[in-house]
């Protein structure tokens, strides 16, 4: 992904880094934003994204799951049993 900015090279302009430099700086050499070519990157893995969403999804209501069952599992006078401190 070859970028210069969000929206193009204009964005360096509002760099105070580079406007404060005493060197010439030339943070870019490409004229094309970074928003297209990201637009572009989800569109072609927007089932690679999904699949890791719906993956994680899948596994935190497992994990929910498993603690209630834990939970309803353990009996009120096992606590007693536990150390306070």
């Amino acid at each position: 992904m070859e970028c210069c900015g969000w929206t193009g090279l204009i964005d360096w302009t509002s760099n105070m880094v580079i406007i404060n430099s005493s060197q010439l700086l030339f943070p870019c050499s490409c004229h094309n934003g970074c928003s297209a070519s990201v637009e572009a990157w989800l569109v072609t893995n927007v089932g690679v994204v999904l699949g890791i969403c719906l993956a994680v999804a899948v596994l935190e209501l497992l994990g929910m799951i498993l603690s209630i069952c834990l939970c309803k599992k353990v009996r009120t006078e096992y606590y007693t049993k536990v150390s306070k401190y």
